[in-house]
């Protein structure tokens, strides 16, 4: 496989950012309301949240798989005089069974959530802007593939196993690959998307890999925060 395809599917896989794990039962939901960045995106030395994981083909059909995810909040750092939280775990497929990594380093600035590179991750405020553009280039001149981020709001509840949340925030991805020898059965350009809600953080994302006709996704299943 061409190494510009690897490094695109561990792009696509890690992007995100950023994902979640936890323990509370469907009956303890409460609806949201829009609020902080805090409450959509709790940072806590301790919280933590756990994930399902799907395989999902292209007529929208879920499998669940075997593997789970476990995120949490490990420690904070200072990295260039502001504070950070370290976010470790699993991320199926990146991670074999039982391997725990570091995930990401994020920090709240006002209503976003932003990386030590400075890259904006979620916001509560901005629908506008573009929040991040990325660009593969290969060959010195020709672009591999696109991607654009921005925040929207989910227009209807969404639910996971743990329960159904209103009032969602989506950090929402638009993936254009720049190649003509595509394989029909593969959307050009492709959505993925990070599902957050109040007051608990990430409830579900997905992802896929170069050459997938579906998607893979990540469903929250329990969830721990402070």
């Amino acid at each position: 496989m061409p190494s510009s395809i690897i490094r695109l599917l561990i792009i696509i896989g890690l992007s995100s950012l950023v994902l979640f794990a936890c323990s509370k039962e469907d009956e303890e939901f409460v609806v949201p309301s829009i609020a902080s960045s805090k409450d959509y995106f709790p940072l806590e030395i301790g919280n933590f949240w756990v994930y399902e994981n799907y395989d999902i083909d292209t007529l929208g059909q879920a499998s669940k798989l075997s593997m789970t995810d476990s995120i949490y909040i490990s420690k904070q750092i200072v990295v260039n005089g502001f504070k950070y939280y370290v976010l470790e775990g699993s991320h199926y497929p990146y991670t074999a069974r039982g391997e725990t990594k570091v995930l990401e380093v994020i920090r709240k600035t006002g209503g976003d959530i932003v990386d030590t590179s400075g890259r904006i991750l979620f916001s509560n405020n901005n629908f506008s802007d573009s929040l991040y553009v990325n660009y593969e280039i290969i060959n010195g001149t020709d672009t591999f593939h696109s991607d654009v981020f921005k925040m929207i709001k989910a227009q209807s509840p969404i639910q996971v196993p743990v329960g159904t949340f209103y009032n969602v925030l989506i950090y929402h991805g638009l993936h254009y690959m720049h190649m003509t020898n595509l394989p029909p059965f593969v959307p050009n350009p492709r959505d993925y998307d990070f599902y957050y809600a109040s007051g608990v953080g990430l409830i579900k994302n997905n992802f896929f890999y170069s050459l997938q006709p579906g998607y893979s996704e990540k469903r929250l299943l329990r969830y721990q925060v402070n």
